[in-house]
């Protein structure tokens, strides 16, 4: 996922052979590639966080709920007298209780976090995936139309040459020559596909076919690919925002709700 040389020591190696503008274009897309792996890792620990959170919290009602027990059991072998045992467990239940909800709290507002950190991500993957992509679109175009204005003359009349040749060996008068299978304009398309078309489409190592192209690659990272499903649908941003003006009314009645938990003890 990451680069092996930091970008400006790959852009001072390529210096010379790369114009200022596409020497932007290039640290602009590994910028966006950096935003992302950033907005990956930062979710990445909330989830961790999350996770460390929820299992602290869980411990914490399971050993309230084992001293509740334990509670039980003493006033039960004392016939219900608050023995000095009895009050000093009750006293750790009401602490061990309000830790509970200190996590319980704690957890919501994480909770509440990591909810949007996956859109960032989303965002900033498809930020960097657009770049990328669009770049290279461009940029092999300009390429082609390179090579083609130095050489397509050359190439297109060597092509004219053969197809001039093919006419003249198989023209529909000669036996055995059928249109649209072995005709000259039928063998030069075949000619062309075995010379260029099908190896076109094999792979082959191209990485340092451009400087710009040997920096970023042909591709986009893949993990950033699968990362931009993340974005938020609109029903997700919606649902989001409404959920964030309840937590008011929710709030507010947080503090009577352990109140009343205290007072069941």
């Amino acid at each position: 996922m990451t680069d092996q040389q930091p970008i400006d020591t790959q852009l001072s190696n390529h210096q010379e052979m790369l114009s200022p503008e596409l020497q932007q274009v290039v640290k602009k897309i590994q910028d966006n590639k950096t935003a992302w792996i950033t907005a990956r890792e930062k979710e990445s620990k909330a989830t961790e966080q999350v996770d460390t959170l929820r299992q602290r919290q869980q411990k914490a009602i399971s050993d309230y709920e084992l001293m509740k027990n334990q509670r039980s059991a003493l006033l039960n072998d004392s016939n219900g007298e608050f023995t000095p045992e009895v009050k000093k467990l009750r006293a750790k239940m009401i602490e061990q209780r309000e830790t509970a909800d200190d996590l319980e709290e704690l957890l919501a507002l994480r909770e509440s976090d990591l909810t949007t950190l996956p859109w960032d991500t989303g965002h900033a993957a498809s930020d960097y995936v657009r770049e990328h992509n669009y770049f290279v679109d461009k940029h092999v175009d300009t390429l082609l139309g390179r090579f083609l204005s130095e050489h397509g003359a050359e190439l297109l009349g060597l092509l004219n040459l053969k197809y001039q040749h093919l006419r003249r060996t198989n023209s529909k008068y000669i036996d055995g020559v059928i249109t649209g299978v072995n005709d000259a304009d039928i063998l030069l398309k075949d000619f062309i596909c075995e010379t260029f078309l099908r190896p076109a489409k094999e792979d082959h190592d191209v990485i340092n076919i451009d400087p710009a192209l040997s920096i970023i690659g042909i591709s986009p990272d893949a993990e950033a690919s699968a990362d931009c499903h993340k974005k938020p649908t609109p029903g997700q941003i919606l649902k989001y925002k409404n959920l964030k003006q309840s937590d008011g009314s929710v709030n507010a009645n947080k503090h009577d709700a352990r109140s009343n938990n205290l007072v069941e003890l």
